[in-house]
């Protein structure tokens, strides 16, 4: 016979729609499951809503500027930067 591939299925479309019509249950298991834990982590959990990816909002910058910065502030260094260290140093670094 011939050869049918199944049809295409986008499984993060199924998952979000699963999710979004039986979110109340979705938080039910949820809490069930972190009792039987011995975990209070899901009882703050009021409801759950799945969004694709390409749709959610970018996180904003911790430090917004007024304006945007179209061009490197100081010209690239040609020399990797050193690891952090675990304290601050008392004195500039030698390197850029």
């Amino acid at each position: 016979g011939d050869y049918r591939p199944p049809p295409y299925l986008d499984l993060n479309v199924i998952v979000e729609d699963s999710i979004n019509r039986q979110g109340a249950k979705v938080v039910t298991t949820l809490r069930d499951r972190g009792a039987r834990a011995g975990r209070e982590f899901f009882e703050r959990v009021d409801g759950i809503e799945a969004v694709a990816r390409t749709e959610a909002t970018r996180r904003p910058t911790r430090s917004p500027v007024r304006y945007p910065t179209l061009t490197p502030t100081i010209p690239p260094s040609m020399y990797p930067s050193f690891p952090p260290s675990a304290y601050p140093t008392l004195s500039p670094t030698p390197a850029p």
